[in-house]
């Protein structure tokens, strides 16, 4: 794993501002420029063979990440690492909130004017993961929810944590069960191969739901008070076997739950592209709401 010629040592840590799967995320100031930046340490390394698969998982983050250039994706800087061996990632602040954050802090559902502000922007950061560009393979990300989408105090959407992408190259299927298991698309839960873009597509729907109803498809109020695996398995067979229903919420526009539907049909080959997204007509009255004519957007009642 390759790393930068300045050292981890060079960097302040102050305050912990995320943590995961794959690693803990710092907020740090480099000595050297002042500037405030992220640093991801990458976890569970400590004396693993180079051709382990945490190893390569990292590699892969790593190499994945170093490409992407897009404003809607967190920028990579560099990998630094510790005298005592420790490796992280480090890459641009964010000066926000995830979009789980800024929902847990509202206590409401985002108005369809806020929710498509963001939608749109995630749609164009997945649209540039899922396309080769010069010095970049197809992306396929396969943990596109809440807590990895960043919001910054302008509610500009930058598309963070890349631990479970992949190169999917000219064929975009895979087989890993990986990620969020209520962001998940239901091909995912079926041991067998599936496309990885697809059902990215899928995720984007479960955020634009939870953004407008305050609450995951699938989940039930209920659902918090059984046991861990009894829930996952509740969760898996709703998934796979229940249709997608209009969430107990007033007022969520027929265009906007017309694309949620879409999106989420539970058949990948019938959902629209990223491109047919970006032709829906919920997309197309952002054009009407950034002209200030509200009245095309409809609000939802709070829950």
């Amino acid at each position: 794993m390759s790393a930068s010629s300045q050292p981890l040592e060079d960097y302040v840590l102050q305050q912990q501002i995320g943590s995961g799967a794959h690693g803990d995320v710092y907020k740090a100031i480099d000595k050297s420029t002042n500037e405030i930046v992220a640093v991801k340490f990458l976890s569970q390394l400590d004396g693993l063979p180079a051709d382990s698969p945490r190893v390569r998982q990292c590699e892969r983050e790593i190499r994945i990440h170093s490409r992407l250039k897009h404003p809607n994706i967190v920028q990579f800087h560099k990998v630094v690492r510790a005298v005592d061996g420790t490796r992280a990632i480090v890459m641009e602040f964010v000066d926000g909130f995830t979009v789980t954050q800024f929902m847990e802090m509202s206590q409401v559902p985002f108005g369809e004017t806020h929710a498509l502000h963001i939608f749109r922007q995630l749609i164009r950061g997945v649209e540039y993961l899922h396309t080769a560009v010069e010095g970049k393979k197809e992306v396929v990300n396969r943990d596109i929810k809440l807590a990895n989408t960043l919001l910054t105090r302008s509610f500009e959407v930058k598309l963070c944590d890349f631990g479970f992408a992949k190169e999917s190259g000219v064929d975009s299927s895979t087989h890993s069960c990986v990620g969020t298991l209520l962001c998940m698309a239901p091909e995912m839960l079926k041991n067998s191969a599936y496309d990885g873009k697809k059902a990215d597509i899928w995720s984007c729907g479960v955020m634009l739901y939870a953004m407008v109803a305050g609450r995951f498809p699938f989940w039930h109020p209920d659902d918090d008070s059984i046991g861990p695996h009894a829930r996952r398995m509740r969760w898996m067979d709703r998934i796979l076997c229940e249709p997608l229903v209009l969430p107990p919420i007033l007022g969520i526009s027929p265009v906007c739950w017309d694309l949620i539907t879409r999106i989420m049909h539970p058949n990948p080959e019938a959902r629209p592209s990223l491109k047919e997204i970006q032709q829906h007509p919920f997309l197309a009255l952002y054009e009407d709401w950034i002209q200030g004519s509200t009245s095309a957007m409809h609000e939802p009642a709070l829950v």
